[in-house]
């Protein structure tokens, strides 16, 4: 693992020195994020994506590494055009990234969050509340 995060590093400075062409915007500050041996790049418009593309070109010609574009997907945020094409990269309008859903709005994400953290939490209180302790064990 120590040598694909070292093999990726050109790959997120690239990334990091080409969008973001504006410093002074907030979005700036969060391009790209890698987590074991998954990647995730922010694009503030659809320009960025022919930036984005010719940054994997080049990474992919001096690596040998290629995206595999059956495990990755486009999601845009805000007012994004719903179906942009990136790649042969699939458009979804919401994708669970680290235990977490993302969607297309705010609002959206928040009900389905929110939802969903509310039901595992009634669930496991319901689960703690009925299990047969005798007052020695509840405590």
């Amino acid at each position: 693992m120590f040598l694909f995060a070292l093999s990726v590093e050109p790959l997120i400075r690239m990334a990091h020195r080409n969008l973001n062409s504006d410093a002074r915007t907030i979005s700036s500050l969060f391009t790209s994020r890698v987590y074991a041996d998954d990647m995730v790049f922010l694009l503030r418009d659809v320009e960025e994506c022919a930036t984005l593309s010719r940054i994997l070109e080049i990474y992919s010609a001096a690596s040998g590494a290629q995206i595999n574009a059956r495990k990755s997907f486009l999601l845009p945020l805000g007012n994004w055009p719903d179906r942009h094409t990136f790649n042969d990269i699939i458009t979804v309008r919401q994708a669970t990234i680290l235990g977490m859903t993302v969607c297309g709005s705010f609002d959206e994400m928040i009900e389905v969050n929110w939802t969903k953290t509310t039901a595992l939490t009634r669930a496991a209180l319901f689960q703690q509340i009925h299990r047969n302790l005798n007052l020695f064990e509840r405590v």
